[in-house]
């Protein structure tokens, strides 16, 4: 009975304890919260490495081993990994635990592996680009689309750029466009053209 109470003094303490911290959205995109379908990778090094990837449900509830449910979504990412980890180390004699939320992002279009990936929280579009394998050989280079909470971001010059702006949120939607066709094929155009004027040429002779 004490370790039942005990627990849930622990979850308390995990979803309650922030209350009193700014909960608005961070100027910095990386401690954004997660949202329901992000996951959170928890390793613990006791007498053997125990690792688990726990998903956050439509509630924004995530269940870990020996803590139980949680409800992490009015947290900070930063947050939530020190009060995971926190309340880990008040169950397990060990200080050895990593504790890494990720966010979900899909990377479609022309990318050689297209899928929905987890990334650490200041993972960026480029990041996202690399994971899905890098853009094909009819992609566009410098100019990825970002769908967010049903918007549209047009971003240019992506692989050169760094900065806040290009971390990506949960849930976002990286899609990379192909090559215009005549761009693709401006060599294949331009021989063919050559071809024709030298036909016409010789017909006229």
């Amino acid at each position: 009975m004490l370790r039942h109470a005990r627990r849930a003094l622990l979850v308390l303490a995990i979803t309650c304890g922030c209350a009193t911290r700014a909960l608005c959205q961070s100027s910095n995109p990386a401690d954004l919260p997660l949202r329901p379908g992000d996951r959170l990778l928890v390793k613990v090094w006791v007498d053997t490495v125990f690792a688990d990837s726990a998903r956050i449900d439509e509630h924004g509830t995530v269940v870990l081993p020996r803590l139980g449910a949680l409800t992490l979504t009015r947290l900070s990412a930063g947050d939530i990994a020190d009060s995971v980890r926190l309340a880990y180390t008040r169950l397990i004699r060990t200080t050895a635990i990593e504790v890494t939320p990720l966010r979900r992002v899909t990377v479609l279009g022309e990318v050689k592996q297209p899928a929905t990936y987890y990334m650490e929280t200041a993972s960026t579009l480029r990041d996202a680009v690399a994971m899905a394998g890098g853009i094909t050989d009819i992609g566009a280079i410098g100019h990825a689309v970002i769908l967010r909470d049903s918007g549209r971001i047009n971003v240019r010059h992506w692989e050169r750029s760094q900065g806040a702006d290009l971390i990506v949120h949960s849930g976002d939607v990286v899609w990379i466009d192909r090559e215009p066709w005549l761009k693709r094929n401006i060599f294949s155009v331009i021989s063919g053209l050559g071809i024709v004027f030298s036909l016409i040429y010789t017909i006229r002779r």
